[in-house]
Order: structure tokens, then C-alpha cells, then sequence
């Protein structure tokens, strides 16, 4: 009597394939956390855009960067609340973004700066915005300070230093 071969897979090869989809789940929730991340910033960022404005309306007007938020005439640092945005504080014309509320933990009570860069030379009459850790051009002075406290790996591209 002959005896038919069940063909099929054994445990131990199951269980391999079990384990090389773990390892690479794992590396894709590091790598989606990142990015959920990163997005968090980006959207916090997005905030200052109208504030830049503000911003660049008051140099070219008075020739000089305004000291706090009530020279712009906006309502006190903590009441630009957002998703993921507890305070925007304007100082010496740098905007100070802290996050909070929503934000992933890695990024609660961090501050991204972003500072406005004028030409150093009269002919130059561009104003530009460093974001974060990213240095400034040559010919450029950036104004305020730099307070980022958010690791460069959360930041996203324009806002790092290389």
C-alpha cells in the first residue's frame, strides 16, 4: 500500500514567515510615525504663514522688525491655539511656534523657530524665512533667536540643517 505525500507547509516555515512580517511591520510603524510626525510640524507651520505676512508688512513699513506680538497687533501668545499648536509668540520679528494640545508626545511643549533673514547689503531688498535649524544664506542676518527644541529628524526638510 502506497502512502499519498500531503503536500503543504511545515510549522517551522510558517513561523518564519510570521516572524519576517513582524520585523518588517515594526520597521513600517517606526517609519509611519515619523511621518505622522513630521506632518504635525508641517501643519503647525502653516500657521505662521499669515503671521509672516504681518511680519514683512511691518519691516518694510517701519524699517524694522516689530519686538512682540502686540506691535502686529495679534492677540497674546496662547490664544493661537490649534490641533496641534499651543502658543505663537512674535520676538524681535522671529515667530516661536510651541506644540502641544494633539501633538504626538516626542513633540509636546517643543518650539520651532522660524526667523525672518534680510539682505545685509542695501541693494539687497528680499526678505527670506529660515525655518528651524536650517542656516542662513550668506549676505542674509536673521533676526530673533533661534529656539527650536525639536529634534531635526521631526523636521521637515526645509527646516533642517545640513
Amino acid at each position: 500500500m502506497k502512502h499519498k505525500r500531503i503536500a503543504g507547509f511545515t510549522l517551522i516555515e510558517l513561523m518564519i514567515v510570521v516572524a519576517i512580517l513582524g520585523v518588517l511591520s515594526s520597521i513600517a510603524i517606526v517609519g509611519y510615525s515619523n511621518y505622522v510626525i513630521r506632518a504635525q510640524v508641517s501643519e503647525s507651520i502653516s500657521i505662521s504663514n499669515s503671521i509672516k505676512l504681518k511680519i514683512a508688512e511691518h519691516y518694510q513699513h517701519n524699517g524694522s522688525m516689530p519686538q512682540n506680538n502686540a506691535a502686529l497687533d495679534l492677540l497674546a501668545a496662547n490664544t493661537f491655539t490649534g490641533a496641534y499648536t499651543t502658543s505663537v509668540e512674535i520676538n524681535q520679528g522671529a515667530v516661536h511656534i510651541t506644540l502641544g494640545n494633539n501633538v504626538h508626545p516626542k513633540l509636546k511643549n517643543k518650539i520651532l523657530s522660524i526667523r525672518p533673514a534680510v539682505g545685509t547689503s542695501p541693494n539687497t531688498a528680499s526678505m527670506l524665512w529660515i525655518c528651524g535649524n536650517s542656516p542662513v544664506p550668506s549676505g542674509l542676518t536673521a533676526s530673533g533667536s533661534n529656539l527650536t527644541t525639536i529634534s531635526s529628524e521631526y523636521l521637515p526638510t526645509i527646516c533642517r540643517d545640513y
